[in-house]
C-alpha cells in the first residue's frame, strides 16, 4: 500500500482487503473513497487491530473535513485472513464511483521514502518537496 496514497489522484476508489497499512497514514486519501475489509480473526501482524486504528484515523480526518475522507470499514466477525470471498461486496460499491478530476480541496502528503512532484493539477519541484510533508491546496 505504500504507493497508493501518493497516487490517490489516479483512481476513483481503492480498497484494502486483509492488508496492513504499515507506516502509511491516511491524510493523502482525502478525495479517494477507501474501503477496508478484514476478517475479525485475522490477527497475524495485528491486522484486525491495525485496520480499526487506520479507520479511526480516517474517522477523525472526516470529522474535521466533512467533504473528504469517505471510507467504509467492514470487519467480518470470526473470519480469518481468507474472508471467504465476502470482500467482493466492494465491487458493486466501487463500480459507480468516478474519479474526482478537479476536487475543490486537495491534501497532498509526501511519502517518507519517495517524493512526487505532481498531484492533480499541482506541481512542486526540487528542494521545495520534502519527505513526509503535507501540503493543502484549494482551487
Amino acid at each position: 500500500m505504500n504507493s497508493r496514497p501518493r497516487l490517490s489522484d489516479r483512481f476513483a476508489a481503492a480498497g484494502m482487503c486483509a492488508g496492513h497499512p504499515n507506516q502509511v497514514t491516511p491524510e493523502g486519501l482525502r478525495n479517494l473513497p477507501f474501503f477496508l475489509f478484514m476478517g475479525g480473526a485475522d490477527d497475524a501482524y495485528h491486522r484486525n487491530t491495525v485496520v480499526r486504528e487506520f479507520s479511526a484515523k480516517m474517522d477523525a480526518l472526516q470529522a474535521d473535513d466533512a467533504e473528504g475522507y469517505w471510507h467504509r470499514l467492514t470487519v467480518y466477525p470470526g473470519l480469518p485472513h481468507n474472508m471467504q470471498g465476502r470482500e467482493a461486496e466492494m465491487i458493486p460499491r466501487m463500480t459507480p464511483l468516478r474519479r474526482a478530476l478537479w476536487p475543490r480541496r486537495v491534501v497532498w502528503k509526501q511519502n517518507n521514502e519517495v517524493v512526487h512532484t505532481r498531484l492533480y493539477w499541482l506541481a512542486r519541484e526540487g528542494a521545495d518537496v520534502k519527505p513526509g510533508e503535507i501540503f493543502c491546496g484549494a482551487r
